[in-house]
């Protein structure tokens, strides 16, 4: 398991239409601090 500040955590993310998006960008910091994601 990830050791990160939001290990254990989970988020949904919602909005990510492409790379360029800026939920793309939270969606990627959150999965670097080990937190698991939903998507819609």
């Amino acid at each position: 398991m990830a050791q990160g500040l939001l290990a254990g955590k989970r988020f949904l993310v919602a909005g990510i239409a492409s790379k360029l998006s800026i939920a793309f960008g939270i969606a990627q910091a959150l999965h670097r601090e080990g937190a698991e994601l939903a998507f819609t």
